[in-house]
């Protein structure tokens, strides 16, 4: 799978045509319709697309996106220098559209599927954000920092998708689609506790190790009344805790911003084994 920058020929609606990123992708047929599935580096991302509030203008709706919150992109972009950061899900764009909710009709700057390769143009954003918009945030927020190194993008998107589906299919990956409970999550997270150094433990990871103690300790008083919601464990029949509040709760005792200390520790090992190699 390859990508390069070319200038397409001359014609007579413009002496030069811009720059374009081309990727090879992937068609596919849904009920809704025709999207495409491709790579782009993340500093290319972040010049091609935009965010678009949501909000209603004399019936008609404009744009799909929620408020950001500056939280979630600082986690974001913290979490983009962790050794084990990865974006596995894609970014849902809907292209042909300016930054004012204008449909591109001019087609030396939409962009388009030729012979199997996605052609990006590259000097104005013309995708809006369906589902993404904070990591394509905490993207441009790790950006600014020196150390910061591009990486590779998955991403999906709809051609000429008008305002209403795009709000459809946000609200089909928001709403319709069940979140993993956050006492699975924490489970899931810890499991490999025994194959993990220790000394490399972030605060969640430690309280992950003292529920379990707790959890299964005879003389402890939270014993076998902490649920983790996994199938095949059972609630006590009298009273119960669930594993998130328990490690939310130690994880409190331990320090003010547990995700914040998460990505430190593993930026900071990365580091330590680079000096060794070196």
């Amino acid at each position: 799978m390859t990508h390069q920058w070319k200038l397409l020929p001359m014609d007579k609606k413009s002496k030069q045509q811009e720059p374009y990123y081309d990727s090879t992708t992937i068609k596919l047929e849904q009920p809704l319709g025709v999207f495409y599935v491709f790579k782009i580096p993340a500093s290319k991302l972040m010049k091609v697309t935009f965010s678009m509030a949501a909000y209603n203008q004399n019936g008609k709706l404009s744009g799909v996106q929620r408020k950001l919150k500056d939280e979630r992109i600082k986690q974001i972009a913290l979490y983009t220098g962790a050794t084990n950061a990865t974006f596995p899900s894609p970014i849902i764009l809907s292209a042909n559209f300016d930054n004012e909710g204008n449909f591109v009709d001019n087609d030396d700057l939409r962009w388009k599927v030729i012979d199997n390769k996605l052609q990006i143009p590259t000097d104005k954003p013309l995708a809006s954000i369906i589902d993404g918009q904070h990591r394509v945030e905490g993207l441009k927020e790790a950006a600014k920092s020196n150390s910061f190194e591009d990486f590779d993008v998955l991403c999906s998107v709809y051609l000429d998708l008008a305002f209403a589906q795009q709000a459809e299919v946000f609200t089909s990956i928001n709403y319709n689609q069940k979140k993993v409970d956050k006492s699975v999550a924490y489970e899931l997270f810890g499991y490999d506790l025994e194959d993990t150094d220790i000394d490399n433990w972030s605060p969640d990871t430690l309280a992950i190790y003292f529920s379990r103690i707790l959890n299964k300790d005879k003389k402890s008083p939270l014993y076998g009344h902490i649920y983790s919601s996994i199938d095949g464990d059972e609630k006590h029949h009298k009273w119960f805790l669930s594993t998130a509040c328990i490690v939310e709760s130690i994880c409190l005792l331990i320090t003010n911003d547990a995700t914040k200390d998460r990505y430190t520790i593993h930026q900071s090992v990365f580091l330590v084994l680079l000096d060794v190699k070196d």
